[in-house]
């Protein structure tokens, strides 16, 4: 759904929509080539700041879920189940964020998801061997959670 139906929905009169439209088109047009690329490298930024927290904290936590399993005598299968757990919080939070920001600029959302398969990929390789469970469990909340949020917007 565009600015122009959203504006429409919440009872802007079409003149009103035209006028904010022209005025958005006019300031997009009137940055600078240094404001332009600063954006950009702001998006990227985030984009990669963001992936770098994820392999950060699945690289530290998942170590520290282990050996407190491990010293409270639990079984692997409970290791297992907080994985999966973290796997879950890490994909919905992962998801939501890339959205948002993708939201930004439209036309990086196939970036965004090959983006958030490499983070899963790297993240996997950090963590040793919950890297099956932990990527499975956060690329496939990743994509259903992405799904319908992109579903529901169009």
């Amino acid at each position: 759904m565009g600015l122009a139906e959203r504006l429409h929905k919440k009872g802007w009169t079409q003149t009103e929509i035209d006028h904010a439209l022209h005025h958005l088109a006019k300031a997009e047009s009137a940055k600078s080539m240094y404001r332009r690329v600063f954006e950009e490298g702001l998006y990227w930024f985030a984009m990669l700041l963001l992936a770098a927290g994820v392999i950060a904290v699945v690289r530290f936590l998942i170590p520290f879920i282990d050996a407190s399993s491990r010293t409270l005598g639990w079984p692997v299968s409970v290791s297992y189940t907080l994985v999966g757990i973290l796997g879950v919080v890490v994909g919905v939070l992962f998801a939501h964020l890339l959205h948002d920001i993708a939201e930004l600029e439209p036309r990086h959302h196939s970036i965004v998801l090959f983006f958030a398969a490499l983070t899963v990929a790297l993240a996997a390789l950090a963590v040793g061997q919950y890297s099956i469970p932990l990527s499975a469990t956060f690329a496939t909340v990743f994509v259903i959670y992405y799904s319908v949020v992109w579903w529901n917007r169009v």
